[in-house]
C-alpha cells in the first residue's frame, strides 16, 4: 500500500497513457481525414497555417510503410499524437516543478491529464497536440532561464536558443502556437533578459526561414510582400472564422468549458447505446464535484490574492491572447486545447499543500465523464456510418449528391479510393451552393440527386449551431438505408423544389 502511495502519479500517467494509446477516435474528424489524405498520397504537404504538419506524418508514413506495409495511416497518426501527448504532460510537469512544489504539480498536471481536450487530441489525428509538445518545451527553458537569478553564460543562452528553436518548431507545425511565443518574448523583458530576448528571437527567426523554403513564388518577385502572402493565407480563406457576433458571445464560455468536460447534443443517446447507466453516472460525477467544490472554497475563504512573477504573468499574457484569439474564431474548442497547461502555470500559485485534495475528485470526475460521454463511445461506435455514402457514391459517379457534411464524406472517399469522387458534391448548409442546384434540378429534370437532409440526425453541437442547413426538396424515393449509434436514416433521391 505504500509502494502505491508514493508511486501513485506513475500509476495514473500509466492509466492515462493506456486510454491515449488504446481508444484511438473511430469517428475521426474531416479534417483529421484530411491530413491522412495528404500523409498517405503525398499530396497538399505544406499548408501555411500548419506547415511541417502534413509533411511530418508523410516522411513517418514512408518509414513505417516498409516495416509495416499494410498500416493505417489515420491509426499512425493518431498513436503519434498519443505519444506526443504523453511527452508534453511529462515536460510540463517537469516545468512547472520548478515553480512549486512536485505535489502541486502532480495534481495538476493530473487534472490537464483528464480535461477533454487533452483526452480528444491525444486520441485524434489532428494538428494541435504535437505543437502543445513544443511549446511546453520552449517554456521548460524559459523557465530554468527566469528561476536562477545567476543565469548567465554559455549554459543558459543555450536554454534561450533552445527555448526560441522549440517556439519556432511549434509555431511551424500550428500558427496559433504565435501566441506562446509572444508570452515568453514579454517574459524575458519583464525578468530584464536582454541577451536571452536577443538570442530567443534569433532562434525564431527558423520560421520564416522555413516558410521562405517552401512557399511558391509569385509573379511580383516580392519577397517579403510574398512571405506575408503565404503566411497569412488561412486567414484569406473560406475557412477562417474571424468574426464578431452572438455567436462569439456564446459561443466562448461554452467552448471553455468543453476544454474541461465535454458538452454535446449526442452525449444521451451515446450513453444509452454504451451502458444506459445515466443515473449512476450524473449521480457520482455530482458526489466527486460537489465534494471538490466544498474542500476547496473551505480551503481558501480566507486566503488573501498570491503575489504572481515572471513566469505566471507570461503565462497569463499566453492564456488570454489564446483565449482572445478563440474568441473570434466564434469561440473555436480547438484553439483552446492548450488553455488549461497554459493556465497551471498562474493557477497553482492559489493552491497550497493542504487545498490540493480538492484537485483529485474533479480531475478523476473529467476522466469519467469524458471517457464515458466522449473518447469510449467515440471508439467503439460508428456515429453516422458516412461509409456507406462514400460507398454509394463510388457506385454513382454520374449522380449529384447534396450532403449535410459534405467535406467528411469527401475526404473519406479519398481516404479510401486515393482521389476525389467524380460524382458532384454539394454542401447543404451554403445556401448559394443549394440554390446553384436548384437552378441546375429546374434546367435538368431528369438530374439524378440524392440527399441524406431529411433524415440524418443533427443532434445539438457547435456545427448545427454555427451551420444552416435550410433545403426545400420533395423526396423521390430512399435509395440507402443507414444504420448508425445516432439512430437509423437513409439516403433519399430527391428533387429540389421550385421556388
Amino acid at each position: 500500500m505504500e509502494k502505491i502511495r508514493n508511486n501513485w502519479f506513475i500509476i495514473c500517467m500509466a492509466i492515462i497513457a493506456y486510454v491515449y494509446l488504446s481508444l484511438p477516435n473511430n469517428n475521426a474528424s474531416l479534417d483529421a481525414y484530411d491530413y491522412a489524405c495528404s500523409a498517405k498520397y503525398g499530396v497538399d504537404l505544406f499548408h501555411p497555417h500548419h506547415l511541417l504538419f502534413n509533411g511530418f506524418f508523410h516522411l513517418e508514413y514512408k518509414l513505417l510503410e516498409n516495416i509495416i506495409p499494410s498500416i493505417d495511416v489515420l491509426k499512425m497518426m493518431q498513436a503519434t499524437n498519443a505519444l506526443f501527448a504523453l511527452g508534453t504532460l511529462i515536460i510540463a510537469y517537469q516545468a512547472l516543478k520548478k515553480v512549486c512544489s512536485a505535489a502541486k504539480s502532480k495534481a495538476l498536471i493530473m487534472f490537464c491529464a483528464c480535461t477533454f481536450g487533452m483526452l480528444r487530441f491525444a486520441t485524434e489525428g489532428e494538428t494541435y497536440i504535437i505543437p502543445l509538445f513544443f511549446c511546453l518545451l520552449s517554456s521548460l527553458f524559459f523557465v530554468k532561464i527566469i528561476k536562477d537569478p545567476r543565469a548567465t553564460g554559455a549554459k543558459y543562452f543555450s536554454f534561450a536558443f533552445l527555448s526560441g528553436l522549440s517556439f519556432a518548431v511549434a509555431c511551424l507545425f500550428h500558427q496559433t502556437a504565435l501566441f506562446w511565443g509572444i508570452g515568453l518574448w514579454v517574459g524575458f523583458i519583464l525578468g530584464n533578459r536582454r541577451i536571452s530576448l536577443l538570442i530567443f528571437s534569433l532562434a525564431s527567426l527558423m520560421i520564416p526561414i522555413v516558410y521562405i523554403f517552401v512557399m511558391p513564388r509569385t509573379e511580383d518577385h516580392n519577397l517579403v510582400l510574398d512571405l506575408f502572402r503565404y503566411m497569412t493565407d488561412y486567414y484569406h480563406s473560406d475557412s477562417a472564422e474571424i468574426q464578431f457576433g452572438w455567436r462569439n458571445l456564446i459561443m466562448t464560455p461554452i467552448s471553455l468549458f468543453r476544454t474541461i468536460y465535454q458538452v454535446h447534443g449526442n452525449i444521451p443517446t451515446l450513453l444509452q447505446a454504451t451502458s444506459g447507466i445515466i443515473p449512476s453516472i450524473i449521480a457520482i460525477l455530482l458526489a466527486i464535484i460537489g465534494l471538490g467544490l466544498i474542500l476547496f472554497f473551505r480551503v481558501h475563504r480566507h486566503r488573501t490574492r498570491p503575489v504572481w512573477g515572471i513566469i505566471e504573468k507570461s503565462h497569463l499574457i499566453i492564456f488570454a491572447l489564446s483565449l482572445i484569439f478563440a474568441f473570434f474564431s466564434h469561440g473555436n474548442a480547438e484553439f483552446m486545447v492548450m488553455l488549461p497547461l497554459c493556465a497551471v502555470f498562474f493557477l497553482q500559485s492559489y493552491f497550497d499543500e493542504d487545498s490540493l485534495t480538492c484537485i483529485y475528485p474533479i480531475a478523476l470526475s473529467a476522466f469519467m465523464w469524458n471517457v464515458l460521454t466522449a473518447i469510449g463511445p467515440a471508439n467503439q461506435l460508428n456515429y453516422y456510418n458516412e461509409e456507406c455514402i462514400v460507398a454509394h457514391i463510388h457506385q454513382h459517379p454520374q449522380a449529384t449528391y447534396l450532403l449535410r457534411e459534405k467535406n467528411s464524406v469527401s475526404n473519406k472517399y479519398f481516404y479510401r479510393y486515393g482521389e476525389r469522387p467524380q460524382a458532384n458534391l454539394v454542401r447543404a448548409d451554403i445556401e448559394k451552393n443549394v440554390e446553384e442546384l436548384r437552378q441546375q434540378n429546374i434546367a435538368n429534370p431528369s438530374m439524378e440527386i440524392y440527399s441524406d437532409v431529411l433524415s440524418r440526425p443533427n443532434p445539438l453541437s457547435r456545427g448545427a449551431l454555427l451551420e444552416k442547413c435550410n433545403v426545400s426538396c420533395k423526396k423521390i424515393r430512399e435509395a440507402l438505408p443507414i444504420n448508425c449509434a445516432m439512430g437509423k436514416y437513409t439516403l433519399d433521391q430527391i428533387e429540389m423544389a421550385h421556388p
